[in-house]
């Protein structure tokens, strides 16, 4: 038998003008987000910073699940949900894995394999070590439930391998966070990882064995046979196998043998995925290579098949460009392959530069059944000290892998989206993120977080040519101030500008758009469904633009009371989920009282809020208020006949400074009154009435100002800055709509006077 290959670990630094990066290995329907974990970071020729994961969707408060993973290399994923699944990016620490195989099984789980440990999978290492999701349900804590089957009874654990009980040549026990340094000092060499040790899994207790699968159809000798470069059997490859009529009845990771791998498997068509990972003659990583073969047969005649995997094949180098200067900070590339009942696998690889290498791929026709995705994507950064910052996020799809692996950067495949950041203060750093949503799968590829300055401006490049949706979040680094957003759509050729931060920021229910059950970042925030009633409040509050979300800090303090006709139901912090109470038929009237506050060290603008709401539910649904189709209901759970309540919601307009200043001596603000909204569902109640109130002198007493209506549902307010320089006025609106809805709210501090 040949020796393994040899690998090295490497140390190294990440990053580039303070660039976060998050990896999505998620399951069909899941898009990217994450959570804020600083690192050092410095890239050559690039500005040295911090890398920090971003928050593109809100983290899950409920259930007992991890919300950070730990491999037993020590790559760590902090773990967010969106649309009720979970999101895994890696935090980019000092030192970590120089790349990782992905891979997605019919499951939905999710997995993450170091480069370095390819070949011990099924020697020594079982691919459930590696698996995110099992992980995560198996909690924190520091430590991984392991069993280990040694292969004599006085051999002895590998340091950082606790064993809690042994019988025979099994034990059980746990991997302390001293092991990823034994593994890694292991993988450095050839053949087996650990004496006397066959293999070490994952053990989670209290699990139910899966049940014994009994075949309902022959099983037929299948060989996969995969040769290297050099023609010889390669040591070298990562394979999975699908069976694409049905991959409940196959679909799996194959441990390699000097090249081969046999399996017993029932007639029909499979696809090979296999990842390749090439080697200098130090061991260090030099290239991967990834073929794709569809279409094979295994037939009914029972004659032995072979699988020859040729890594040769794959000769078309995947390259990228940009009409800016800039360069290549991370990439990734996978090829997916979907059934007819809409189970998938997917297999490839993310790097991070600085170890950014070549990847070549195996030109393949769209599949002949079922569906077939092949994504790549790049994220590309400006040279040191542009300004403004900018960025390129470029994903590339197609229902084949295309015979010309140069993919570009023009002007009708990209959206430019300029982001301009505000904040009352200079010397802040913010946190500009987005994470791609796939129009097949559902699922982001990519999530990035790039750390500027703020108050400015910053320009991402986001690619449109895929057809996929963004979400997108901005958050002050360090800071109590975090946004998320709605999905966004771009389209290709076209300009656009967001607002981040400028305020007021107070709790709304938001108007939503591009609403689908596998990207939303919140269910619904106030709807009904029979006797269940919930509401809440977009998180702790929104800014000037109706689709964004405020994740409460820790100085944030938040508390709202809901009632129905006089009676009190509950009460909740806004950032709790909210209220679900059971409620009894007919019409009626609801009140909602909100306080938001925060500390005014961090953020003098907007520090306290007052919320007082009504809105009257009618007796029977209304077709209008209709939930859209497949969009969670009551706490991630899709409900027919979901109905949205007629909740008003106010969206602000008030024209500042990048620190939001008001420099005019008549101050103008652009008021819309609407309602809750999704996609158009939701009350089209007119607005019928508002009223704007300025306090100079912290709210003892109030100035109305002039309000005009403008079009249906949109007012404008004007009144003389007549406070000091530097002075914060109050701001208070009142609103009503046509059946019968109001809401009073205040903001303390709303504005600085410039």
């Amino acid at each position: 038998m040949s020796r393994r290959p040899h690998h090295r670990w490497r140390r190294h630094a990440l990053g580039a003008l303070s660039l976060a990066v998050g990896l999505a290995v998620t399951g069909v329907g899941t898009p990217a987000s994450a959570a804020d974990i600083p690192a050092s970071a410095d890239i050559p020729g690039q500005a040295a910073g911090t890398v920090r994961t971003t928050a593109t969707g809100a983290a899950d408060p409920t259930g007992p699940a991890a919300t950070a993973v730990t491999l037993p290399t020590g790559d760590r994923f902090t773990v967010s949900t969106t649309g009720g699944k979970p999101v895994y990016m890696i935090d980019s620490t000092e030192q970590h894995s120089p790349a990782l195989a992905t891979l997605r099984l019919p499951s939905g789980d999710q997995y993450a394999v170091p480069y370095p440990l390819l070949p011990h999978l099924g020697h020594g290492l079982d691919l459930s070590l590696f698996d995110l999701d099992a992980l995560r349900r198996a909690g924190g804590g520091g430590r991984i439930p392991v069993r280990v089957v040694f292969t004599d009874g006085a051999a002895q654990p590998p340091a950082g391998l606790t064993l809690t009980s042994v019988q025979g040549t099994t034990g059980v026990g746990y991997l302390t966070p001293t092991f990823s340094d034994t593994l890694r000092a292991a993988a450095t060499g050839a053949g087996p990882l650990f004496s006397g040790v066959a293999s070490i899994s994952l053990d989670t207790p209290g699990a139910v064995p899966p049940p014994v699968m009994t075949p309902q159809y022959a099983l037929h000798p299948v060989t996969v046979s995969a040769t290297d470069l050099a023609g010889r059997p390669a040591q070298n490859v990562f394979v999975t196998v699908a069976d694409t009529d049905s991959m409940r009845s196959f679909a799996a990771q194959l441990p390699m043998v000097d090249g081969i791998a046999k399996v017993q498997l029932p007639a029909g068509h499979y696809v090979v995925l296999a990842l390749f990972f090439d080697q200098d003659d130090k061991g260090d990583p030099a290239a991967y290579r990834l073929v794709d073969m569809d279409n094979l047969t295994v037939p009914a005649s029972g004659a032995a098949t072979t699988f020859d995997v040729d890594e040769r094949a794959s000769t078309t180098p995947l390259t990228f460009s940009t009409p800016r200067p800039s360069s290549t900070f991370s990439m990734s590339a996978s090829a997916s392959r979907m059934d007819s009942s809409g189970l998938s696998v997917a297999a490839g690889t993310m790097q991070i530069a600085p170890n950014i290498l070549p990847f070549y791929v195996t030109p393949t026709p769209a599949a002949p059944h079922g569906r077939s995705r092949f994504l790549t994507q790049w994220f590309n950064i400006a040279p040191k000290n542009a300004s403004p910052s900018y960025w390129y996020d470029a994903p590339f799809g197609s229902p084949e892998i295309p015979a010309d692996g140069a993919y570009r950067i023009t002007d009708a495949n990209t959206a430019t989206v300029r982001n301009h950041l505000y904040r009352t203060s200079d010397g802040h750093l913010d946190a500009l993120g987005e994470g791609f949503i796939d129009p097949v799968f559902g699922a982001g590829a990519l999530g990035f977080g790039f750390l500027v300055p703020a108050p400015d401006d910053a320009i991402q490049y986001l690619g449109a040519g895929d057809g996929g949706n963004w979400l997108t979040d901005n958050g002050e680094f360090g800071g109590d101030l975090n946004a998320v957003s709605d999905p966004v759509h771009y389209d290709g050729g076209k300009t656009y500008d967001v607002d981040w931060m400028r305020g007021p920021i107070a709790p709304q229910v938001g108007v939503h758009h591009n609403v689908d059950p596998k990207q939303s970042v919140l269910p619904c925030v106030a709807c009904q469904a029979g006797d269940q009633l919930h509401f809440s409040f977009n998180l702790a509050g929104s800014d000037s633009d109706p689709a964004h979300a405020f994740i409460p800090g820790q100085s944030w303090s938040t508390h709202m009371t809901l009632s129905r006709d006089g009676t009190e139901l509950g009460s909740s912090a806004l950032d709790d989920g909210g209220i679900t109470v059971k409620v009894p038929a007919g019409a009626a009237t609801y009140r909602v009282v909100a306080d938001t506050s925060r500390s005014p060290e961090l953020a003098p603008l907007s520090t306290v809020t007052h919320t007082d709401l009504t809105f009257r539910t009618a007796a029977k649904p209304t077709r209008g208020n209709t939930l859209p189709d497949g969009e969670s209901c009551l706490d991630d759970t899709v409900i027919a006949g979901c109905q949205i309540l007629p909740v008003l919601n106010l969206t602000y307009d008030l024209p500042t400074d990048p620190h939001g200043r008001g420099t005019a001596d008549t101050q103008s603000m652009n008021l819309t009154v609407d309602h809750l909204g999704y996609d158009g569902r939701g009350s089209n109640a007119p607005a019928k009435t508002a009223r704007v109130e300025v306090s100079f002198d912290g709210g003892a007493t109030w100035t109305q100002a002039q309000v005009t209506s403008t079009s249906q549902n949109h007012f404008r307010a004007t009144w003389a800055n007549s406070g000091a320089k530097g002075s914060t006025p109050w701001l208070r609106v009142t609103a009503t709509d046509a059946i019968g809805g109001s809401i009073t709210q205040t903001v303390t501090n709303a504005y600085a006077i410039g």
